[in-house]
């Protein structure tokens, strides 16, 4: 057997956090990873059971080139071949930073965001350079454009969350193109936008090439189980993309089921519009409980500072568990620090449960 010090792994991997996945409780209701409550349309489940029997089979080029024209022609766009299908928004993260980050190059992110952006720019070599947002996590674009302004030699990439994740922001179209403006890659995450109100960056493809666009049929399209996203952006992008992607990373029951998701405009409605009025309600019943504070969302969570309530995080999830809800918890994030967590909107039964133990446990109830 070899010692271990012949065993050399790269210091870059040694030194960074992995994301970690939520536990599973069945008896818990899971209110902890922005999923949607309400699943995939009807049409989704005739699909997968159609296609079980060709399980044996790799997904064929046409089967994807048949969902991105799809998509394409449901988001109304002329090009061809400008859409990119992934493994979820994660690979098309990946493989965006693969496209772009040579080692010692730098990425340009939010903090507080999406932690899977510092993820992969650790396995490229690459640096994360964060432009932290105010107290109240507002966006302020001056404030970030002086920080490209101040390492712009080393950018090579602006990654954007956008509405942000897990604050629930949005950052306006007009600052989205002083961004642009500056000719460097931009990534911007859309992966929560059918919750928003606020306009895609889609319709910018045409004036900035420098633009590329995620979408995923995790969130509003109730298909996180399976992992299938896509990327909008011009075709030597996406045709650059497409080379660094693994060999059918996208597998034939997800290109099956998302074909047919996104052909049920009614229940994609019905389901939004559903989710948006629950987290309406949430965050007015959530602004009422002394000692929290909730900040404004446009995705399907809401982000809430419980410091005041006088526990670490690690106590209040486990006092929310006990009460049979489980919700994502920081002590820190941005230039916050305390117990900070982000509930996902659940069903109306999810969201009262969730209510009455957090007002049971602010209350003083946490002993019982």
């Amino acid at each position: 057997m070899f010692p271990l010090e012949n065993i050399r792994i790269r210091k870059a991997i040694l030194n960074m956090h992995g994301y970690e996945t939520p536990r599973e409780s069945k008896s818990v209701v899971k209110l902890d990873a922005n999923e949607n409550p309400y699943g995939p349309s009807p049409r989704v489940y005739e699909a997968l059971i159609h296609s079980l029997k060709d399980l044996w089979r790799y997904p064929s080029r046409e089967e994807y080139e048949k969902l991105e024209e799809s998509i394409a022609c449901k988001l109304g766009l002329d090009g061809d071949g400008c859409v990119v299908l992934g493994s979820g928004s994660d690979e098309l993260i990946d493989l965006t930073i693969k496209l772009f980050i040579d080692p010692g190059n730098a990425i340009l992110t939010v903090n507080p965001s999406f932690s899977m952006y510092k993820v992969y720019a650790s396995i490229a070599g690459g640096h994360i350079l964060e432009y932290t947002m105010t107290e109240d996590y507002v966006f302020d674009v001056e404030a970030f454009l002086s920080m490209l302004d101040m390492f712009r030699e080393r950018i090579r990439l602006i990654a954007l969350c956008n509405p942000n994740n897990p604050t629930g922001g949005c950052i306006e179209e007009k600052d989205i193109a002083k961004i642009l403006g500056y000719g460097i890659p931009v990534l911007i995450d859309e992966a929560y936008i059918e919750f928003s109100r606020d306009k895609t960056a889609i319709s910018m493809l045409k004036d900035y090439e420098n633009l590329i666009v995620l979408r995923t049929f995790s969130k509003a399209y109730g298909l996180a189980g399976l992992r299938i996203g896509y990327a909008i952006a011009s075709r030597w992008i996406s045709d650059n993309l497409r080379k660094v992607r693994s060999p059918y990373s996208v597998n034939l029951l997800a290109v099956k089921a998302a074909e047919a998701a996104i052909q049920d405009d009614d229940h994609l409605r019905r389901v939004v519009e559903a989710i948006i009025l629950e987290r309406d309600k949430l965050f007015g019943r959530l602004s009422n409980i002394s000692g929290l504070k909730p900040f404004p969302s446009k995705a399907n969570f809401i982000l809430v500072d419980g410091t005041k309530l006088g526990f670490n995080p690690e106590e209040f999830k486990s006092l929310l568990i006990q009460r049979g809800v489980s919700v994502r918890v920081w002590s820190k994030l941005g230039m916050r620090k305390g117990c900070l967590f982000r509930v996902s909107i659940g069903r109306p039964s999810d969201n009262d449960l969730f209510l009455n133990a957090l007002m049971d446990i602010a209350s003083g109830g946490w002993g019982s």
